[in-house]
């Protein structure tokens, strides 16, 4: 009887070494998994602020090149149509934060004409992040005066497509409309020479943050 009692005892002792070591062991793993999760959080912190300081460096440049860009402007010389495009349009469209697959030229656009279908192009297209039409441009030859011709046909881009902006330039003056119910409105309109000082006025036209 004592001998058995003896053994039950001996069984008891190994089951709780046995316990305290797998606790010992567990609380080991614990520990580890609990120093990984800490290095995984350090690290997550060092790439959030890596990201976010390589944005802001990104941003400060932007701003930098917008501002180098825009006082330039006042010794703008366009001699033709196309190099008012590449050296007013473009640096335009860059600079208000529009790239990539967000911007497309020549875009072909099929509008009724009475019973007739025909098809027009747009000199530039500029769409939203949902990828819908946003602001149609419209180049013209520097010398050539804006009408309302102009806008009538960079109205009827910008209906074609839906977008709700259209803007008219000839690398001496621009134009922005938005397209209303009714009526259309010019709502910002200066020579090149003073964009620079109206750049932040532009965006708000356009709802764009500063």
């Amino acid at each position: 009887m004592l001998r058995a009692l003896e053994s039950v005892v001996f069984c008891g002792l190994i089951l709780l070494l046995a316990v305290a070591v797998l606790l010992i062991a567990l609380s080991a793993v614990i520990d580890d998994l609990e120093q990984k999760r800490k290095l995984l959080e350090e690290k997550e912190a060092e790439n959030r602020y890596l990201r976010e300081t390589l944005e802001a460096a990104g941003k400060d440049a932007r701003v930098a090149l917008t501002v180098q860009w825009l006082e330039s402007l006042p010794g703008l010389k366009c001699g033709n149509e196309a190099k008012v495009e590449v050296k007013l349009i473009g640096p335009i469209v860059e600079f208000l934060g529009f790239r990539g697959k967000q911007v497309r030229l020549r875009v072909p656009i099929s509008v009724w004409v009475g019973r007739e279908q025909k098809t027009i192009t747009a000199d530039w297209v500029v769409y939203d992040q949902q990828g819908k039409p946003f602001l149609v441009i419209e180049a013209k030859a520097p010398g050539v005066r804006l009408t309302d011709a102009h806008r009538d046909q960079a109205r009827s881009y910008a209906m074609g497509l839906g977008a709700p902006f259209y803007l008219v330039t000839n690398g001496q003056d621009l134009k922005l409309y938005k397209r209303g119910v009714t009526e259309d409105s010019c709502v910002f309109n200066c020579s090149v020479v003073e964009l620079s000082t109206r750049w932040q006025e532009l965006r708000a036209c356009l709802a764009l943050p500063g």
